[in-house]
């Protein structure tokens, strides 16, 4: 499934879910719980989620800087050209990807939190 599949069946399954808006230019905002795991590690945060589905930038996940997570030490922007995506069984958006700032593989769980 390409990955703007998966981003349309993503926010189809939590357009209900209290705090998930889409504005009428078709921007996806939410807060949401984050698993990043990379080279063993776990780091888990909370933080909003920007995902444009018009325009040149249909498609990226944005991550906002929050707690741990920040421009210098993580990947916070992911596009559909460099990273994969997929949902799992629980419905949260799985981005996953190789890093050359790490040297290894990363994934990112994403999953809408209750505001």
């Amino acid at each position: 499934m390409d990955n703007h599949t998966v981003l349309r069946d993503f926010i189809y399954h939590w357009s209900d879910f209290p705090g998930l808006s889409i504005s009428r230019h078709g921007l996806c905002s939410f807060k949401a719980d984050i698993e990043y795991r990379y080279l063993g590690h776990l780091v888990t945060e909370t933080t909003q989620v920007t995902i444009p589905r018009t325009g040149m930038e249909d498609g990226q996940v944005n991550l906002s800087e929050s707690g741990i997570l920040n421009y210098d030490d993580f990947h916070l922007g992911f596009s559909p050209t460099r990273q994969t995506y997929r949902m799992d069984g629980q419905k949260r958006l799985v981005v996953s990807g190789f890093s050359k700032k790490w040297g290894g593989e990363y994934e990112v769980l994403i999953t809408p939190a209750a505001n």
